[in-house]
């Protein structure tokens, strides 16, 4: 007489118990890519626990030369934040926003800024983060987005 209720009890849990999935964790944590490690670890020391980071181009690599991959296209289409330099910096990121069809919102964080100028010929600079002012500019640009 009990058997059945019973059985349809264990049957309902087990059915809950594999559409709740254990192996994905469930995160609050928004989505952030940075363009590049520098841009990273500045977002990564104001979001800290509360963002979920992914840089493009790690450390050691070369923006300017930079090759986006499947991976990166992945990211921004996951990503609810973008964070980058500007300047001309990321020659290759709006081909891949675009490509990706990422909906995220992009912050750059020279705008507002006057690019350093190089000492030969006054070219433009879009290393900003050599001037502690312009970094601290940058990490204010990250806490308001």
């Amino acid at each position: 007489m009990f058997r059945k209720p019973i059985l349809l009890v264990v049957s309902l849990a087990l059915l809950l118990a594999a559409c709740a999935n254990p192996a994905v964790p469930t995160t609050n944590k928004l989505k952030v890519v940075a363009t590049f490690s520098i841009l990273g670890d500045l977002a990564q020391n104001v979001g800290g626990d509360r963002i979920e980071l992914h840089a493009l181009v790690g450390p050691g690599l070369d923006t300017h030369t930079f090759e986006p991959g499947p991976a990166d296209s992945i990211a921004l289409t996951e990503a609810s934040l973008i964070f980058e330099n500007g300047l001309e910096f990321e020659p290759w990121l709006d081909d891949l926003y675009v490509a990706s069809g990422s909906e995220a919102g992009r912050a750059v964080v020279s705008d507002g800024l006057e690019p350093l100028r190089s000492e030969e010929g006054g070219e433009a600079d879009p290393h900003l983060w050599h001037s502690a002012a312009n970094a601290v500019h940058m990490v204010k640009a990250i806490r308001d987005a």
